[in-house]
């Protein structure tokens, strides 16, 4: 009995064994595909153009995909993502950190961004890889090149093969443990609390548009509830004006700026009566096109267009005044040279011996057809200087509007009901 319960034991050790030998070699250790998400290329000329974008883009996703070895982020995604939290593409793709940090949104561990610009028939291409994993660029890739038919040879092989082959020397799939490891040491613990604040705040962000406005070669954002629309009345001219709307008089700051922001209703029609020290007034009519839609109105009343059409013609004074400048020079001096001449020869007229009565006439003669002359120039020399300093006053003015600066606060006012919220925003207007 003994002898038969040591043979089990030894059975049982050795099947053991053979168990762990057995798993260990059907079951190799777990390797994960990297994730890369590959962004929208930023033009650098922000022209708008995403033709050289795309084809960048589709060749590296069409190279990469060859290589079995990673998982790629739909672009739809990325558009999506990047729509939804109101990224800005400049900054993506000049910031490897914000690139990063929207690629995490996006579950990628690695991001592709970079930028080109199209200069004439030429173009400059630079692709940047960055591991998020391991905080570092992997690969970084600069290219200059024709936009003829050359351009595709450039992208599917300078950049998008090269990037592949790169990418695949340099980064294999990685092991499940060191994966994790590496995921342990930067992960953040939220707690309930947090999470519900953090969700909240993403929440609010989706219910604001943020828009840029420049104004008088000024620029300032403006964040507006979504589902809201604004208008903005500027004078052109600093003062007060006043706008009559349904029966309430609205109040503009003191360098004649109102910003008022609308419950949203599309295709409604809104009337405003715009007043200025009671003397005068426009009516403008305006009707809701879109949604969270910004509308810029300048006003100039009639007395406000004077100073404006000076600044509008400041080049015409400038060469106005050059070109009477130079000519009334010019004729004043060419009176001057045909007077020099005429006291010559007067001055020979009386020195000339009353023997010589050819030479005296000549001299005569002279002096009779050089006077009329020298006093017509003069006279137009004299007359164009009028207009010159006329012209240069006008543009010294203009010079003196240009350098005319005001500081001050912008009123911006939220209207739902009989409910009035104020924010300002410090603006400098030049």
């Amino acid at each position: 009995m003994k002898r038969h319960y040591i043979i089990l034991l030894t059975l049982l050790f050795f099947i053991t064994i053979s168990e762990n030998a057995f798993s260990s070699e059907s079951n190799p250790l777990k390797k994960l595909k990297r994730t890369v998400a590959i962004l929208p290329f930023y033009n650098l000329k922000k022209d708008k153009n995403d033709f050289y974008s795309n084809l960048i883009r589709d060749s590296i996703k069409a190279r990469l995909q060859e290589k079995l070895i990673y998982n790629l982020i739909e672009f739809g995604e990325i558009k999506k993502n990047m729509d939804k939290y109101n990224y800005d593409l400049e900054s993506l793709n000049l910031d490897e950190q914000k690139a990063g940090n929207f690629a995490k949104s996006l579950k990628a561990d690695i991001v592709i961004y970079g930028t080109f610009v199209v200069q004439k028939e030429s173009i400059n291409i630079s692709v940047t890889a960055y591991d998020i994993i391991f905080k570092k660029s992997i690969i970084t890739i600069t290219e200059n090149g024709n936009t003829g038919l050359e351009i595709f040879n450039l992208i599917n092989i300078n950049i998008g093969q090269n990037l592949a082959d790169k990418m695949s020397n340099r980064v294999t799939m990685i092991d499940q443990t060191i994966f994790d490891e590496i995921a342990d040491r930067t992960k953040y613990i939220i707690e309930e609390n947090d999470r519900d604040i953090i969700n909240k705040l993403l929440k609010e962000k989706e219910k604001y548009v943020q828009v840029d406005i420049s104004i008088q070669g000024t620029d300032f954002p403006l964040a507006i509830p979504r589902g809201y629309n604004v208008i903005i009345f500027i004078k052109d001219e600093p003062g007060i004006f006043e706008i009559k709307y349904n029966d309430e008089i609205y109040q503009s700051n003191s360098i004649g700026l109102k910003i008022m922001v609308f419950e949203n209703e599309i295709g409604a029609k809104r009337t405003f009566n715009l007043i200025k020290d009671q003397s005068e007034s426009m009516i403008y009519e305006y009707v809701q096109k879109k949604d969270s839609e910004i509308t810029i109105k300048r006003i100039r009343f009639k007395k406000d267009k004077i100073r404006f059409t000076m600044l509008r013609n400041e080049k015409i004074y400038l060469i106005s005044s050059s070109a009477s400048t130079g000519l009334s020079g010019l004729i004043l001096l060419s009176g001057i040279i045909t007077s020099s001449c005429m006291s010559y020869y007067i001055d020979l007229y009386n020195k000339t011996p009353i023997e010589q009565p050819e030479k005296i006439s000549e001299y005569k003669n002279n002096v009779y057809s050089l006077f009329p002359a020298s006093l017509v120039l003069l006279s137009l020399g004299g007359a164009l200087i009028i207009p010159s300093v006329i012209f240069w006053s006008f543009y010294g003015y203009c010079l003196f509007l240009k350098k005319h600066t005001i500081l001050n606060t912008l009123s911006f006012e939220m209207i739902t009901g009989n409910k009035f919220i104020e924010l300002s925003i410090k603006v400098k207007f030049m």
